[in-house]
């Protein structure tokens, strides 16, 4: 990041939460923990944490509601494989405020297959305020492309900023191209991609479709999986970071 060339133009890059320090000649949030390149609250990219001093603050007091547009892959014949990490993230989402829209593809009854097989009760179900995409799949298919689109059409229109989609994987995507298509084009409009997935839900693009490279969910048939703790984990972060930083 090369330097500005005078003290207006430093002072322009300063955050909206930072001042200009006249004795250091650079910008410095109000609160020096809260300055990107320090926090270790979430993971900073490289590019970020290169920034100079105060330009670019965290505000991690703004309004926590999110719009999630949770895609889940139900095509599997094994449904402990979402069951447990499904109801953890759907928890997560709703300590986070989330307006949870829960996208299930890959069987033709995907509404039964989540009361049913996964056991989400009505209590859990309200709790994330939940809409339930249906997508019809006689032979199971695991199509994360049709879960892509309804996710693109119901977002793209959300004025809220704070608005994000996960994607939990259990079986390789059937057209890996089509849905890497749906997956840029939410990304193109602004909305970013989080993908967790197990090692049996990889395809090619397992990396592509994200906003960085998916999160694989290892053991995910056992409650006390420590991956999914991690994937979890890993889910909150990305919860906290989109609090801290888009305004």
């Amino acid at each position: 990041q090369p330097p500005p060339s005078s003290t207006s133009d430093v002072e322009k890059t300063c955050h909206r939460l930072a001042y200009y320090d006249k004795n250091k000649k650079q910008c410095a949030c109000h609160k020096p923990r809260d300055d990107i390149t320090k926090t270790k609250l979430f993971t900073v990219t490289e590019s970020e944490r290169a920034l100079n001093p105060g330009v670019l603050c965290l505000d991690c007091d703004s309004d926590r509601t999110h719009d999630v547009f949770f895609v889940v892959d139900v095509s599997h014949h094994d449904k402990n494989q979402v069951r447990y990490l499904v109801r953890s993230f759907l928890f997560s989402m709703a300590n986070y405020n989330a307006r949870a829209r829960l996208i299930a593809y890959g069987h033709s009854l995907a509404d039964d297959v989540m009361r049913r097989d996964l056991k989400l009760g009505d209590d859990l179900i309200k709790v994330t305020r939940k809409f339930l995409k249906k997508y019809a799949s006689a032979r199971a298919e695991a199509n994360l492309n049709a879960g892509l689109s309804s996710a693109y059409n119901a977002a793209k229109n959300i004025p809220n900023k704070k608005r994000m989609v996960i994607v939990y994987a259990t079986r390789p995507a059937t057209n890996p191209a089509a849905a890497l298509t749906e997956s840029n084009k939410i990304k193109q409009a602004g909305t970013p991609i989080h993908v967790f997935a197990t090692p049996e839900g990889r395809d090619s693009n397992i990396d592509k479709y994200g906003s960085e490279e998916a999160f694989i969910v290892n053991n995910p048939t056992e409650k006390t999986s420590p991956d999914i703790s991690k994937a979890t984990t890993r889910l909150e972060q990305l919860f906290l970071r989109s609090t801290c930083l888009r305004d």
